[in-house]
């Protein structure tokens, strides 16, 4: 059997084709929840939320965070909901369109907002 660069580009898009499918299928995009740190418990209630063992948290310095991992983890998760203050959230919907990530802000509280982010956009 003769190797060709078509008959690898065709096994290439199968293979990965395969994996995607298989990754939707098992629901292994997460749902990746971000919590402020500076949100009280009670404005968290307030809004239907909680500090659960797999929310990550929002550091005071969003940017560094952002640039050190938190981009990337967002990127790649199925669905990313931040419940943050009004400068969180205008600082992550900035961060999110300069990687062309889609997303919404809702105000929820009159100091919580849901900032909800999807992978690439």
């Amino acid at each position: 059997m003769k190797v060709d660069r078509r008959r690898v580009l065709q096994g290439t898009a199968a293979v990965l084709a395969a994996a995607s499918l298989g990754k939707v299928a098992s629901g292994k995009e997460g749902v990746l929840t971000l919590i402020d740190v500076t949100l009280t418990e009670r404005e968290l209630r307030a809004v239907g939320a909680s500090r659960s063992v797999d929310a990550r948290a929002i550091e005071a310095d969003l940017v560094r965070q952002w640039r050190d991992g938190l981009g990337a983890q967002v990127a790649s998760a199925g669905a990313v909901t931040a419940y943050v203050r009004w400068d969180k959230a205008l600082v992550l919907v900035g961060l999110a369109r300069e990687s062309r990530m889609t997303y919404r802000s809702v105000q929820l509280d009159r100091s919580v907002f849901a900032v909800r982010l999807s992978g690439l956009g």
